[in-house]
């Protein structure tokens, strides 16, 4: 029987830093936009998005609400694999 490793909480957020970063990395190039480009169709400021894409910083529900709005993401949605971020689409 396999055994799973147990994350700390600093490795599980680090994850979930990592995750997110994947996610809007994925969904800029997508969208074809360079960071100040997406930083602007999303109402954020650039350094928001540097931060984000580089890992850095906490980052507030609130900046994550907006980013997947313009996105039409639900936000949850930015911290899932990216492998199932798009399923969960807004309508």
């Amino acid at each position: 029987m396999e055994t799973v490793k147990k994350l700390t909480v600093d490795e599980h957020i680090a994850n979930e830093h990592d995750i997110l970063s994947k996610n809007l990395q994925i969904i800029r190039a997508d969208k074809g936009f360079t960071r100040q480009q997406f930083a602007d169709y999303c109402n954020v400021g650039i350094t928001t998005i540097e931060r984000i894409e580089r890992s850095k910083k906490p980052t507030s529900m609130s900046t994550l609400s907006r980013i997947a709005h313009a996105c039409g993401l639900d936000t949850w949605a930015l911290l899932m694999p990216h492998d199932r971020m798009f399923v969960f689409r807004k309508k």
